[in-house]
């Protein structure tokens, strides 16, 4: 898949580079926590949520609509998954290696 990015500079798509890379650590950070835990309190959840938002906002301003689709996606399934009791982690951690996979 081609990435619509060439007319933001090569420093800005490094700086990108390193905020996504951080961003997704800070997920995985959170999931982390979040391991073993049948039903996480709300607040863990928006906290998910909070970084999914950033992603999905920034992803399309780099010429990653892919990403921001995914976060997208992803930030839907957080919403039902606090109405209806999902486990997070399988699915959080599929979509974070799907959104890591665009920039390998």
């Amino acid at each position: 898949m081609t990435q619509d990015h060439d007319f933001v500079s090569e420093e800005r798509k490094a700086a990108f580079q390193v905020w996504i890379t951080n961003k997704l650590a800070e997920l995985d950070g959170i999931l982390d926590q979040l391991s073993g835990v049948e039903k996480p309190a709300d607040s863990q959840v928006d906290q998910l949520k909070a970084v999914v938002h950033d992603i999905k906002g920034t992803g399309g301003s780099f010429g990653y609509a892919e990403l921001s689709r995914l976060a997208a996606d992803l930030y839907s399934h957080l919403d039902a998954s606090q109405e209806n009791h999902i486990p997070l982690q399988p699915l959080c951690g599929q979509y974070i290696t799907w959104m890591r996979a665009l920039f390998v």
